[in-house]
């Protein structure tokens, strides 16, 4: 009985990190050459500036990422139709304010753009949007670490629009192809799958022990 409640503790810590994984944050205001977004109707285009980027593993803070870093978002192209919009992805950068010196890159795949309550969208893909490229850790952050050596990341990003959006929403800037701009915020995090799996593991070496135990 001593050896499962020993290896039921140590199955706890070592899920722990797993459940609570590397997220990186990032927020921004204003226009796109700032640090929000900016729709073009004449090109059906979405602008984003650089923003910066808080990280965080579970409830720490990454010190190395208070450091100035920002997520640079793809410019993209407006598809689809009302109620099935898309954006096409593209490279995704986490940089200095210069955009010089690099510390991850990766390709962000295509998704939906949906309606965020009224004044917001959401841009969004079940999993795995972000496979990671290349890496010069420079600023020494364990997130961007974590997020490279798992090679997949989810990616989630918030559009506001603002109470004054044109048409009075989010879809209504759209289907009237009008020229806005606001904020946004996001984050990326390992996918889910892995801490699943690691429970399964847990419950599965659980069965085993008390299997053996019974014989």
């Amino acid at each position: 009985m001593k050896r499962l409640i020993l290896m039921s503790v140590l199955l706890g810590l070592l899920a722990g990190p797993a459940l609570a994984g590397p997220t990186l944050e990032f927020v921004g205001a204003g226009s796109a050459s700032i640090s929000g977004w900016t729709f073009i109707a004449s090109t059906d285009a979405f602008n984003f500036g650089a923003s910066p980027i808080l990280a965080a593993y579970g409830g720490t803070s990454d010190t190395a990422v208070s450091t100035p870093a920002y997520v640079h978002i793809p410019d993209m192209i407006l598809g689809g139709s009302s109620g099935n919009w898309t954006l096409p992805g593209g490279t995704i950068v986490i940089a200095d304010i210069t955009g010089t010196s690099i510390y991850l890159t990766g390709t962000l795949s295509s998704g939906d753009l949906v309606p965020a309550g009224t004044t917001g969208g959401a841009y969004t893909l079940s999993n795995a949007d972000i496979q990671w490229i290349s890496k010069n850790n420079t600023i020494g952050s364990n997130v961007i670490d974590d997020l490279m050596a798992n090679v997949y990341a989810d990616f989630d990003l918030t559009m506001q629009g603002g109470s004054q959006i044109p048409g009075g929403s989010f879809e209504s800037m759209l289907t009237g192809c009008t020229d806005w701009q606001d904020g946004l915020s996001g984050s990326m995090t390992i996918p889910a799958p892995g801490a699943i799996l690691l429970g399964s593991i847990g419950v599965g070496l659980v069965g085993w022990l008390r299997r053996r135990r019974a014989l």
